[in-house]
Formats: structure tokens, sequence, C-alpha cells
């Protein structure tokens, strides 16, 4: 095994707990529509995936969002349904980051658009101390909102590669999805699939990696 020099953490369910049943509730109080109907369909809709690789800004997808949904001219209250799916970061994973960082690089490769990276940074500012949010606790930020792509596809991958010149066989992927990991793990990464939210970074002691 290759001596780990970077950490690429996924966002979501591995260093910020997430609910995506708590944004379906919130919508289907806002739009009268069931929770089983808004559940089978509102994550892997084309309006959020195009949000979601910056194909559409903000105010474009909640105008689209309150269309779907039925709840017109209320962008405010969707922006706030939508961030229900943010739940919290524990303080004892900040205080990891801040631990491992002296000793490897620390980056960040997220499926997320741009409400919520707003959100999730003043979170990180108002409720953890952390005034300049994740780029103030990693070496490099990646948003799917800024890069045109999503994880699973190889290319943002590549994309990260490129722009940090990292070896792959010298770089941890850590994520909760098993795609993403596949891909990872086909590019010649080393890869940790995570259970979901659970906060369990006892893996790192087979790569020798302490903090």
């Amino acid at each position: 095994m290759n001596t780990i020099r970077t950490i690429i953490f996924d966002l979501g369910a591995v260093l910020l707990n997430i609910d995506l049943k708590k944004a379906v509730a919130a919508f289907s109080e806002l739009s009268g529509k069931s929770e089983e109907e808004l559940s089978s369909r509102i994550y892997e809709t084309t309006l959020f995936n195009q949000h979601e690789i910056g194909a559409i800004d903000n105010d474009t997808f909640l105008a689209k969002l309150g269309e779907e949904l039925g709840v017109v001219g209320q962008p405010q209250a969707l922006a706030a349904a939508w961030d229900k799916v943010l739940l919290d970061f524990p303080q004892e994973r900040i205080e990891m980051l801040k631990k491992l960082k002296p000793n490897h690089r620390l980056l960040l490769l997220s499926n997320t658009n741009e409400l919520h990276v707003l959100s999730f940074n003043q979170q990180l500012a108002r409720e953890n101390g952390v005034p300049g949010g994740l780029p103030e606790l990693l070496d490099g930020v990646y948003y799917s909102s800024r890069m045109g792509f999503r994880k699973p596809d190889p290319a943002i991958f590549k994309s990260v590669i490129q722009a940090e010149g990292i070896k792959p066989e010298e770089t941890l992927f850590i994520d909760d999805n098993p795609a993403n990991c596949t891909t990872a793990r086909s590019m010649g990464f080393q890869v940790e699939q995570m259970n979901p939210n659970s906060g369990d970074f006892s893996f790192f002691k087979e790569y020798n990696i302490t903090y």
C-alpha cells in the first residue's frame, strides 16, 4: 500500500450530516403534494442535476422548482425547505481536519449546488467557529456546481487530478456513494466507502494515518 499524501473527502454524509427526507417533508408541506410522490422524483430530475452542475443559477432553479411544485413566488421558502437536507458538522470532524492538515493535503470533492454552498459555509461560521467555511479547513475545495460535472463522471476526477497534480495511488478517496467509489477505484485511487453519517474514520489506521 502506497503512502497516503492526499485525502479527498466527499461532503454530504461524510463530513456534513444530511437527511434527504427532511427536504422532501418540507417541500410536501409547502406544496401539499405527498412525500411519497415527491421522494420518487425530486432528487434525480433534470432540474436538480442542472443546478448541481451549475447549468442554471439559483434564481432559475427556485423559479422552476416553484412551478413544478405549484409554489410560485416563494423563492425564500423553497430555499429554506431545500436547506433542510443539511443537518450539522459534528465538531469532532472539524477537529479531525485541523489535525490531519499539517501532514496531508486535504481536498473536498462534492456534488452540491450553490444554494447549499452558501448555507453550509454560513453554518460552519455560525455554529463551528470557522469563519472562512470549508476553504479554511481544506487545501482545495471542488464543487460540481463550479466544475460542470457530477460524480461519478470520470471527468470530475480527472479535473481534480490535473488541478492538484496528485497521484491517485497516493490519494485516499472517501465517499458514501457506491458508484462514486467504483469510479475512483477504477482510476487508481485508494478508496473507502463510508456508512452515511457514521463519522467512523477508523479505517485511517489501515493507512497509517493518525490525528
